[in-house]
């Protein structure tokens, strides 16, 4: 069983944003400019000495949202390449530091023409602890454990004919088709909402009549092309709803009731963000959801 390393950040003055002071002194009304970046600039920074290392579950989480496995013909030597990744906003250049060094291998590039960095590898060796990790440790839950299987199938076969005939596999699967038995954890979720969640404020143009305050409105969704995955998460935690976009081709888990949002808020606060962001985000979303609570 594939051990789990000690995880360090690479830069140890790096900070995290936390809330501060001026949150408290929020205010929603006319005078406010609801500019999130704003917001962000009135955070103040803690040491990462707070910081936990990886939690497996949370890896597998957001692998599930991020990670991606490829198979690549090379027609000059007439094999195969087989790759396994995660690609992000290079702003999220932080955490795949974390999980090359917590799995002790790969390496990190970057991708100017869309502003992305990505860890990967195609080491055979590094292939099969992946494999291991991905199979012992922390399975993975949405249909992308499809594309995993298929992949561990293919790495393991020689005949060139028959990888391609496996990986062309993948490409017959629709949305609904697969549907993982393994059930979703709350570290897991975390890891998949810093990989695709959204929290979101809207802010109308039109103004309270009593008051003359912009209408403000939070919400938190997960879009995926994978319809179970979100019913599972619609499971475990007991709010919001799923819908159906695009003809039913990519489907939506919102919530945007306040006391639910309250609700998320305590389900998550227990949790160490890994991604500054979608920490940030989160903090940002949070003040503004207990603002418009007293207000």
């Amino acid at each position: 069983m594939l051990e789990k390393p000690k995880t360090f950040f690479t830069n140890t003055n790096e900070k995290r944003l936390v809330n501060q002071q001026n949150f408290n002194n929020y205010h929603i009304n006319n005078k406010i400019n609801y500019n999130l970046q704003l917001i962000r600039k009135g955070c103040r920074y803690i040491t990462n000495e707070s910081l936990s290392n990886l939690d497996p579950e949370w890896l597998s989480g957001f692998i599930d949202a991020e990670g991606f496995f490829s198979i690549h013909h090379n027609k000059s030597k007439n094999n195969y390449i087989f790759t396994f990744g995660i690609r992000v906003n290079k702003r999220e250049l932080e955490i795949l530091n974390q999980i090359k060094n917590y799995f002790g291998f790969g390496n990190i590039y970057r991708d100017n023409f869309d502003h992305t960095v990505r860890y990967q590898t195609s080491k055979k060796s590094d292939l099969n602890l992946i494999i291991q990790f991905l199979t012992n440790i922390a399975p993975l839950r949405s249909k992308k454990v499809r594309d995993f299987k298929l992949f561990k199938r293919a790495l393991n076969t020689t005949n060139n004919l028959k990888i391609k005939q496996l990986w062309e596999l993948k490409n017959n699967f629709q949305s609904r088709d697969y549907n993982s038995r393994q059930s979703i954890t709350w570290p897991w979720l975390l890891g998949f909402i810093e990989g695709d969640g959204c929290f979101g404020v809207n802010i109308r143009k039109t103004h309270k009549l009593s008051t003359g305050l912009p209408v403000v409105h939070c919400y938190f969704n997960i879009i995926q092309r994978d319809y179970y995955i979100l019913k599972k998460i619609q499971l475990l935690v007991s709010k919001g709803n799923v819908t159906s976009k695009k003809n039913g081709t990519l489907f939506s888990y919102d919530i945007g009731r306040l006391t639910d949002l309250e609700d998320l808020v305590k389900f998550l606060d227990p949790y160490n963000f890994q991604s500054l962001s979608k920490y940030t985000d989160f903090v940002t979303w949070k003040s503004i959801i207990n603002e418009i609570k007293l207000n």
